[in-house]
């Protein structure tokens, strides 16, 4: 049930509940001791869960906190989760993998994704490794932008929350038989985003907090500075009646949360018209924790110098040129590149996307499927661009500015086609749900900082290092053969066009 005022949730904001008296101890449970409170935990088969464990204590909320997201399942939203396999020991030190959930920094949980298949999976392979995941704030609650919040050094609230998560688990995970210097931070979609961003945050000084990355499905982010953000803020004022405050942020922290949240939700998202452009609950720039936009940071150098891998599936945009099956000339496409995609650039400028992304359905997304698949009269077309233009270009970006400098791997999925959407955004991700060999290269990863690490898994090929000039790509498909190594060239010409067009004019 959600409280009536969001002045109310402050208070349980920061409040830090006895362990106790959130899960009730049994005559079974595996305990874990924290400062002066107990965790308690449940055991099925191999792997032993420690659930909703409350992360931040003041004053880390009082600092940050506009509003603190309500939640139907509970009015503690900074929890987070531990895995470990059953039995470990606190001495134990396992490698952890710290998971940050996707959705568009608009919906998602810390149970998105089931991590008991990952643990499972790693003591079969003899390379036990613990698992964890962190909620955090969403939309507005999380993500709300503008020159107030700027000025008021509130900017991505959300990240800061899951950096919160990432201290506390520095800080505790040693009594769950981890090793805090051995923590790797994994997400897809938006999590790899915010992975991405986490990599940049304090001019690349990860704070030791963890010592690789996993970028899946979402790698930097095409954004630019918080304040152009305004006009969100100013529609969100003006819907709950602080528009005429002369402290908008004040009148905003006493809003109720179903007022704020009906604003956000009113708002056109990322499904809709406006596609992968619709960037108002994307982090951007705040001039503090994020000093710069995402790609300046990268081409400047200031990222954290950890090993990582970055991947995906082969029709990222399919799913979200599902709104823009109205568009059907070349100027009206023209029109959406330009308004929607690089704000402020000309009608000249964009118009060579033209002729790299043809209305010809061969050459569009689903890639590979002919005439198929197209939905509306230039869905595949779209859907080519829209993935290009957020994840592949960005992603190719991050590879050729960073794999000479520090240790990097590349995968693209070709398993799971849905019909009309191709092998879409996410597929990566249902691969790794299943325990499929992927989940074996990131458990290696995870273990040594080397997917090709180690032992235990008779499933996996041998993937080689992606560097500038070969940009070798480990390849996930369908058939006999599961496994392939190819070269990571499709569509040069684009992918490099849309990368530079989109750091001059960032969304």
């Amino acid at each position: 049930m959600f409280p009536s005022d969001l002045s109310s949730l402050l208070p349980l904001a920061l409040s830090f509940a006895p362990f106790s008296a959130l899960w009730g101890p049994s005559a079974v449970s595996p305990t874990v001791r924290l400062d002066q409170a107990t965790v308690y935990g449940t055991t099925n088969g191999p792997v032993t869960s420690y659930l909703n464990i409350p992360f931040a204590e003041p004053p880390y909320a009082i600092v940050l906190a506009i509003v603190t997201e309500p939640r139907p399942e509970s009015e503690d939203c900074l929890n987070l989760n531990v895995l470990v396999p059953a039995g470990t020991a606190a001495d134990a030190k396992l490698p952890v993998i710290v998971f940050i959930y996707g959705g568009g920094f608009s919906v998602g949980e810390n149970t998105q994704y089931n991590g008991e298949v990952m643990v499972r999976r790693s003591v079969e392979m003899g390379q036990p490794i613990i698992y964890t995941a962190v909620n955090y704030r969403l939309h507005a609650f999380g993500f709300l932008g503008g020159q107030e919040v700027k000025e008021a050094g509130i900017g991505n609230i959300g990240l800061h929350d899951q950096r919160e998560g990432l201290r506390w688990i520095k800080k505790y995970i040693g009594a769950f038989g981890g090793d805090p210097n051995k923590v790797t931070i994994w997400g897809p979609s938006a999590g790899g985003l915010s992975v991405g961003s986490h990599l940049v945050a304090n001019d690349g000084d990860n704070e030791g907090l963890f010592r690789g990355a996993v970028l899946s499905c979402g790698t930097l982010l095409p954004t630019g500075d918080i304040s152009d953000q305004q006009r969100f803020f100013d529609g969100i004022a003006a819907d709950t009646g602080c528009a005429t405050a002369t402290d908008k942020l004040a009148c905003l922290r006493i809003v109720p949360a179903e007022n704020l949240t009906a604003s956000a939700a009113s708002i056109p998202n990322i499904l809709d018209y406006p596609g992968l452009s619709a960037s108002q609950w994307f982090p951007h720039a705040d001039g503090s924790f994020l000093k710069e936009p995402v790609r300046e940071a990268v081409l400047a150098g200031r990222i954290a110098d950890v090993p990582f891998i970055a991947g995906g599936s082969l029709d990222e945009g399919t799913i979200f040129a599902t709104g823009a099956w109205n568009i059907t000339t070349d100027a009206e496409f023209l029109e959406y590149m330009r308004d929607l995609y690089f704000p402020g650039s000309s009608s000249e400028e964009v118009a060579p996307l033209l002729a790299l992304y043809p209305n010809d359905p061969a050459q569009g997304s689903p890639f590979g499927t002919g005439e198929e698949n197209q939905l509306a009269p230039m869905y595949k077309r779209v859907s080519a661009f829209q993935g290009d233009f957020f994840f592949e270009s960005q992603r190719r970006s991050l590879l050729t500015m960073r794999s000479d400098k520090q240790p990097a791997w590349m995968y693209l999925v070709q398993r799971g086609r849905s019909k009309g959407f191709g092998y879409s955004h996410g597929t990566d991700i249902q691969s790794i749900a299943r325990g499929e060999e992927l989940t074996d290269y990131l458990i290696q990863f995870v273990a040594t900082l080397d997917p090709n690490g180690g032992s235990g898994s008779n499933r996996m090929i041998p993937w080689p290092r992606y560097d500038p000039a070969a940009r070798q790509m480990l390849v996930v498909l369908d058939g006999e053969e599961r496994l392939a190594v190819e070269r990571d060239d499709a569509r040069e010409e684009a992918l490099e066009f849309l990368a530079a067009l989109s750091l001059k004019y960032p969304l």
